[in-house]
C-alpha cells in the first residue's frame, strides 16, 4: 500500500497510523512487527511537513556552541566530532534531560561545522 492508502485503511478499520514519540513506542513497533513477521510498516509522519498525523510537529532544537579550544586536535575532523557528540549526548543523560533525541551537527557555510572567532 501507498502511504495514503495506510492512511485510509487504518482510519477506516483502526484509528490512525502510528506516531513515535519515544524509543520505548518504537521498540513496542518493532516487538509487534517481529512477532507478526512484517519487515516494513508505514508511520503516522508526514514527510514534506514532519508533522504527525495527529498535528503535533516534529521538535527540532538548534543550540550554538562555542568551544575554547585547548589541544592540536582538528574539531572538524570526522571523527573528533562523532567523540564530542557522543559526549554532549552523555552529559545530557548524566543530567537527566527528559526525553528522546539524536544529537547531529550543522554545517556553516563553506561545509565547516566549527570555524575560528575573531576575537
Amino acid at each position: 500500500m501507498t502511504w495514503t492508502n495506510a492512511q485510509s485503511f487504518c482510519r477506516e478499520h483502526h484509528t490512525d497510523l502510528p506516531s513515535v514519540r519515544t524509543s520505548t513506542e518504537n521498540e513496542q513497533i518493532k516487538g509487534l512487527m517481529q512477532s507478526l513477521g512484517v519487515v516494513q510498516v508505514w508511520i503516522g509522519l508526514y514527510r514534506f511537513s514532519w508533522t504527525w498525523v495527529d498535528g503535533i510537529p516534529v521538535s527540532k532544537q538548534v543550540v550554538k556552541v562555542n568551544l575554547v579550544k585547548t589541544s592540536s586536535l582538528d574539531l572538524n575532523h570526522p571523527t573528533v566530532l562523532e567523540d564530542l557528540l557522543d559526549q554532549f549526548e552523555q552529559k545530557l543523560k548524566d543530567n537527566r534531560v527528559d526525553g528522546d533525541f539524536k544529537l547531529s551537527w550543522r554545517k556553516q557555510s563553506g561545509a565547516k561545522i566549527f570555524h575560528k572567532d575573531g576575537l
